[in-house]
């Protein structure tokens, strides 16, 4: 008898070891990460969270200050196909094209119609959702036509409704032609089919783009960054990227852990490349060398420069383009070779 119960319990432990290593097999296939959770999809569509759980972000039921997963915890387990993870709130789209929430939702963030927090998903959309995004405070969406939606804090624009009031229910921002969100603390990028980068939001480190910044600087309406070619976006807390056609990187905003990568630790109001062939914002000139154009820069100035008037610059130059050194000033002592200086005279 003893024999058949050791035999038992052997084969329940195999059991058990083959389903696990069946779930483990499973790819991941999908991430997000948020204030202080995250989230993740496997290959079979279904969804893991980790992490604090103060306001019912993670969805399992559960909330609280002591409440928290320190190993993936299952959801959902089948039919998710895409995550937001906001600032204590949480998005995942299913595969019927229903979008739904979880988590804090003081600022309507959720987009239930209210303003009480849901410690389980709840449906906030039943079909046609097609992309998610989750900001601090604010969540955004897309629909199969196209048309652009928000919901949730709207205190510094990030809705792009025109107005600063918060809704609880999600509002059209933009009617068609949407192809890609980002979201950040308060401030939102969208791409339309044409390549154009558009933003809306908190500006005061310069993170849309438009060649302002300040602490009061923000707008609450859809302003054009750049006008074509762009592929692909993401938005920080206070800075922005983004890719063009031409597999060019692009950032812009705060810097001060130097998370441009440009090799400086100052932020930039205006879109800088990673190659520093193009700067897209408000004074732009180019750079010539021996009579040939190797790269497209622009000088921020707060006032309008008197003609005739010379400006001191730094360029970085392209990493491909060669130049004579008699047609270089040369490097201050201690700066980069690849860094050179000056004059540039408006006329």
């Amino acid at each position: 008898m003893k024999i058949i119960r050791n035999l038992i319990l052997i084969c329940a432990l195999e059991t058990v070891m083959s389903v696990t290593t069946i779930s483990q097999a499973q790819p991941v296939t999908k991430i997000a990460a948020g204030y202080q959770h995250s989230m993740f999809l496997k290959g079979d569509g279904s969804l893991w969270v980790m992490g604090y759980n103060i306001q019912g972000a993670l969805g399992d039921g559960t909330s609280g200050f002591n409440v928290q997963t320190n190993f993936p915890e299952l959801i959902l387990t089948s039919d998710v196909m895409a995550v937001a993870a906001g600032g204590s709130h949480s998005l995942f789209l299913k595969s019927d094209g229903s979008l739904w929430a979880m988590g804090a939702n003081s600022s309507g963030q959720l987009g239930n119609g209210s303003y009480f927090g849901a410690k389980q998903p709840v449906n906030i959309v039943g079909s046609d959702v097609t992309a998610i995004a989750a900001g601090s405070g604010y969540s955004l969406f897309l629909k199969s036509d196209g048309s652009l939606w928000g919901m949730g804090d709207n205190g510094l624009g990030q809705l792009g409704d025109g107005s600063y009031n918060a809704t609880n229910a999600p509002e059209q921002i933009v009617a068609s032609n949407v192809t890609a969100i980002a979201a950040g603390f308060a401030h939102t990028l969208f791409l339309k089919r044409d390549g154009s980068l558009w933003a809306m939001g908190f500006n005061d480190s310069g993170q849309l783009g438009d060649g302002t910044y300040g602490s009061g600087n923000h707008t609450n309406l859809p302003e054009q960054i750049v006008a074509s070619n762009v592929t692909e976006i993401a938005a920080a807390s206070y800075h922005s990227m983004f890719l063009k056609s031409d597999g060019s990187l692009w950032v812009m905003g705060a810097n001060d852990d130097g998370e441009l990568g440009d090799g400086t630790y100052n932020s930039t109001c205006g879109a800088a490349g990673a190659n520093f062939t193009h700067v897209h914002v408000d004074w732009l000139f180019a750079v010539l060398i021996s009579g040939v154009t190797v790269a497209t820069v622009t000088l921020f100035v707060n006032t309008l420069p008197t003609i005739g008037t010379s400006v001191r610059v730094r360029l970085v130059l392209p990493p491909t383009a060669s130049v004579p050194a008699e047609n270089r000033t040369l490097p201050a002592e201690n700066t980069p070779p690849d860094e050179a200086e000056s004059n540039v005279v408006f006329a």
